[in-house]
């Protein structure tokens, strides 16, 4: 996953790069400052190893909603919430193989940062905070857990004050669901 990261901010960095050339003034200088995205949230699962016993994720879904405040220059930051759920099991040596339900909300403070390339298409990175409560009752198990979360996507508006938005989010938190792919509708507070 790792590669997978520095490969994209490599991509988003020579972006940047070539067509920051060709801008000679900020776009979308008058933007709203208020924004809204509603997404739908596909984690890709993963593998927790805690000794004699291994948890294996498989892939999930879910809802978010960020709310973000542009602060000018590219800057954003953002309040996130997400609501999603994927199939866990949990093998130990020499027992059956448990299987059962993970919830988990999460909810995470970032900074962002975009570059818009035309009008209408944009690239962002952001990272930040998150705190999140997971709970698998098969396993009579309740945990909360925080720490930091990266992402890379790009956004397409298509009029003013709507858009769509696509992320990938990293998150360094260890558990079960892994990092997660977003794809969501922007709606702008239009003055």
């Amino acid at each position: 996953m790792n590669k997978t990261i520095a490969w994209m901010l490599a991509l988003y960095l020579a972006g940047t790069t070539a067509f920051g050339a060709e801008v000679s003034e900020p776009m979308h200088e008058e933007e709203p400052a208020m924004y809204v995205v509603l997404k739908w949230l596909y984690s890709l699962g993963g593998d927790i190893d805690e000794g004699e016993e291994t948890i294996e994720g498989e892939s999930g879904r879910g809802m978010g909603v960020d709310i973000g405040y542009r602060l000018g220059y590219g800057f954003a930051m953002e309040v996130d919430y997400s609501n999603y759920t994927n199939r866990v099991h949990k093998k130990a040596e020499g027992a059956e193989t448990e299987r059962g339900t993970a919830r988990y909300k999460a909810y995470a403070l970032d900074l962002l940062y975009s570059y818009h390339m035309t009008e209408q298409w944009g690239v962002f990175v952001k990272g930040g905070w998150e705190y999140e409560k997971e709970e698998i009752a098969a396993f009579d198990s309740t945990g909360y857990d925080n720490g930091g979360v990266a992402g890379i996507g790009t956004e397409y508006l298509f009029g003013e004050g709507v858009g769509t938005v696509v992320e990938y989010e990293h998150s360094f938190i260890d558990g079960p669901h892994g990092d997660s792919v977003f794809v969501g509708l922007l709606l702008d507070f239009v003055d």
